[in-house]
């Protein structure tokens, strides 16, 4: 399911004296099956971005064509445009973003306060309600939907969502956009806010749900070392607009330019550097520490060789 994004503008409070560009003039193409970190300081555009790609948001200007479906079309619905909106273009409209809904799914950050039934198998069990599906097939969701975050079926369904750890919420929000079956996953900041251990799980529970199930993920970070280690391609944003895209090792080797804009690169890649710039020659493309664990121990295996 691809996403192809056109010339994509958002501008909060327009025509007034507190409007501000969000969103400036983006091009992008999101292929099927990519798994993306979208990462920028507080204010870059992030947010802002990932609510377009459902529809939660309306550009000011510019297409977002999801999977065929060109979910910006004709969805100006100002005031000065309400009475030229016919009742069937406004209930084509309607259908539309439904079904971009069902295809798009949008974590969004501290996703956990946003559940709210008495069991955990009924606050997942809620969006496939809402899709109108049948009994047995949403038992089935939730079924899957629970294994695939690795809670145990049996064990948790019947149990308050609430007396769970912060990792456990969090696995179970992801649960319940996981039962709505979407193409496309979002996830703003998964990890925001968890211990360690906490950040880890669920890190490592996207990444196999990417490789299972083949869907298309991103995520909102401002973790670099978790981009490094996880995602195959980065977006950075920066005032509205993206500076910076590819892989993470091409996207790390700009330090200059990321600093500039106040970010920063995986630790390690300032160590890698430093040891360049004293003589210890390490490939300077090596962005994470098991990368460079294997770099330095081939290093000392070397000179151990040659003594």
């Amino acid at each position: 399911m691809s996403i192809k994004i056109a010339e994509l503008t958002h501008v909060y409070d327009k025509n007034t004296p507190n409007e501000t560009i969000a969103i400036d003039h983006i091009n992008l193409v999101i292929e099927s099956g990519e798994f993306i970190g979208l990462i920028g300081h507080t204010g870059s555009g992030k947010s802002t971005l990932i609510q377009q790609l459902n529809g939660l948001l309306k550009p000011s200007s510019g297409e977002i064509i999801v999977s065929g479906y060109n979910i910006t079309d004709g969805l100006d619905i100002s005031k000065s445009n309400k009475k030229r909106v016919s009742k069937a273009e406004s209930r084509a409209r309607k259908k539309r973003l439904i079904e971009v809904r069902k295809r798009v799914g949008l974590v969004f950050q501290y996703p956990e306060y946003q559940l709210f039934e008495e069991t955990i198998e009924k606050d997942i069990a809620f969006g496939p309600y809402n899709l109108g599906l049948q009994e047995a097939e949403v038992k089935k969701r939730v079924r899957d939907a629970m294994q695939t975050v690795g809670l145990d079926y049996d064990t948790y369904k019947d149990r308050s969502p609430f007396d769970l750890s912060g990792g456990q919420k969090r696995r179970v929000a992801i649960a319940g956009v996981l039962a709505m079956k979407p193409e496309v996953l979002i996830l703003d900041e998964p990890t925001a806010g968890l211990d360690p251990k906490g950040r880890d799980e669920i890190l490592y529970q996207i990444k196999s749900l990417h490789e299972k199930e083949k869907l298309t993920v991103i995520i909102v970070s401002h973790s670099m070392e978790d981009m490094a280690k996880i995602s195959e391609r980065l977006i950075v944003m920066n005032k509205g607009a993206v500076v910076l895209d590819g892989t993470p090792k091409d996207v790390f080797r700009n330090i200059e330019l990321l600093e500039d804009i106040g970010l920063a690169v995986p630790q390690i890649s300032y160590l890698v550097k430093a040891l360049n710039e004293n003589g210890i020659s390490i490939d300077a493309s090596i962005i994470t520490v098991e990368e460079a664990k294997t770099a330095l121990s081939q290093l000392l295996m070397k000179k151990g060789e040659l003594c």
